[in-house]
């Protein structure tokens, strides 16, 4: 088929096939342009890794509970909708006390805060506004709007990153729970998600041990009352186990948690995925050739064919 073969008769998919073959470098240079885009942007992108830490609840034996009076005395009432300590530590995670311990450790926050860093100089410093923070910071001028100002990075900043960059993924079907976290060092990301459940679980192993010698003070100064033989009796028993998880959260004993396996890094970067990348730019880029291939021809061009049919 040529222009002067189109009329308004032409069945449309030969159309359209015909405008295919008349413009067949559309297609292509949308392939290429969109497979070219894909390869610049992973050359500017950062490759992370993926690390992941598979997890589930630690056993802990229950303590016998106390009937009615007995247990308001021996300080146990309220509990009966107590969070299991599985179910704080997946809270605790992002808690802003485990956050400040984080903070306390300068490794730590001169990597994850690397742009804010000077190594030279040894000080923190605002990092470079971008191009968008820069539109944003006058837009926000000229409005006369207040803009929040720069300090160096601490308990706050670290506790926003975990909250954005650690998450806990959990299973309704199983009571394992995976904890993620992606990082452009293989190495840091599971440096960083051990630091960030070990001090997860000491810090709740210390909440705990201190409610428990709370606990243990409130008891044995009942037992300094004269009471009769059974509270007596219910107190000491309260009291045998109080110390008994006293020595348990002081021990090694696992605490909340125990873990299935150690820490697993991908050994390939799982951000961005390389080949959907590339296949997915490459298929766009070609499609959108075919699109601007099949948008009608030309007028001139048509009115071309048209005439040429009308002299023969």
């Amino acid at each position: 088929m040529t222009g002067a073969n189109i009329t308004a008769e032409t069945p449309w998919l030969h159309l359209q096939l015909y405008r295919v073959r008349q413009r067949w470098w559309l297609p292509l240079v949308g392939l290429v342009v969109g497979f070219g885009l894909a390869i610049l942007f992973l050359r500017q992108t950062e490759y992370l890794y993926a690390a992941e830490l598979k997890i589930y609840p630690a056993a802990s034996p229950s303590d016998k509970r106390l009937p009615g009076a007995l247990a308001t005395l021996a300080g146990q009432g309220g509990e009966s909708a107590a969070v299991s300590p599985f179910q704080t530590f997946i809270a605790g995670i992002h808690a802003p006390d485990v956050a400040a311990r984080l903070a306390r450790d300068p490794a730590l926050m001169h990597i994850i805060f690397a742009a804010q860093w000077d190594g030279r100089q040894n000080s923190w410093h605002a990092p470079s506004p971008g191009l968008i923070d820069g539109a944003l910071s006058y837009i926000n001028t000229a409005l006369g709007r207040s803009t929040t100002p720069w300090r160096a990075p601490d308990a706050m900043a670290m506790q926003h990153y975990i909250a954005d960059s650690v998450q806990v993924q959990q299973s309704a079907l199983s009571p394992m729970s995976t904890v993620h976290f992606s990082h452009t060092d293989p190495m840091f990301a599971a440096r960083f998600l051990s630091a960030v459940t070990d001090s997860t679980v000491r810090w709740l192993r210390e909440q705990q041990t201190q409610r428990t010698a709370d606990h243990i003070a409130f008891l044995s100064q009942q037992l300094r009352h004269r009471l009769p033989a059974g509270e007596r009796r219910a107190l000491l028993l309260a009291l045998a186990q109080a110390e008994q998880r006293g020595m348990r959260n002081s021990g090694s004993t696992p605490y909340a948690i125990e873990y299935f396996d150690g820490v697993q890094v991908s050994p390939e970067p799982a951000k961005p995925r390389v080949v959907a990348l590339v296949l997915g730019a490459s298929i766009a880029g070609l499609g959108l050739g075919l699109i601007l291939a099949l948008l009608p021809l030309p007028a001139g061009l048509q009115r071309g064919g048209r005439g040429g049919q009308t002299s023969r």
